[in-house]
């Protein structure tokens, strides 16, 4: 599962939601979405606006967890 953590950057930098808006220029319900992580999907524009204006990268803003165990090579 891939999610979108816009709220741990903004636990971590400490700037609410009012703040992020300002500072992207991003439209409200957009960063609302990101926050909450129930976006689907991201536009480039959007996260580099993002990583642009907080100076982070996009490995700060993504997370990947694996939905079913990795299973290792036969003969490890």
């Amino acid at each position: 599962m891939i999610k979108f953590s816009l709220d741990k950057i903004m636990h971590l930098t400490g700037l609410s939601e009012k703040e992020i808006i300002q500072i992207t220029q991003l439209n409200p319900s957009t960063v609302k979405a990101l926050i909450s992580g129930k976006t689907k999907r991201i536009e480039l524009s959007t996260l580099d606006k993002i990583c642009s204006s907080l100076h982070v990268s996009p490995a700060d803003l993504i997370e990947f967890t694996p939905s079913t165990p990795i299973k290792k090579a036969s003969g490890e």
